[in-house]
């Protein structure tokens, strides 16, 4: 587990994705994005989680107190069996529309 403490740190983990999907909470609200994290828009103490995926990584990144604590996790070196995973509601609506 890591701590996060600047928004360069959180740039400089994204340095290692290739094109990927965002979910970033904030207190305000919920944004899907793609191949972007718009964090010079975004006060980092609004920010309550975030979670980046590429094809073979992710980042998840919980607000815990005061801090940002994170870890990185590279599904390539893993072994898993293939699962679907259920999206429902607004999050379903808005990856739908990255994704078309």
């Amino acid at each position: 587990m890591e701590e996060y403490n600047s928004k360069e740190d959180i740039q400089n983990e994204l340095k290692q994705f290739g094109s990927y999907l965002v979910f970033l909470w904030t207190y305000q609200d919920l944004k899907v994005l793609k191949d972007s994290l718009p964090l010079s828009e975004i006060d980092i103490d609004d920010i309550v989680r975030i979670r980046v995926f590429d094809k073979d990584k992710e980042l998840h990144i919980w607000r815990n107190g005061k801090s940002l604590n994170g870890r990185v996790r590279d599904d390539s070196k893993l072994k898993f069996i293939p699962n679907d995973q259920v999206l429902l509601g607004s999050v379903k609506e808005k990856v739908d529309e990255l994704i078309s």
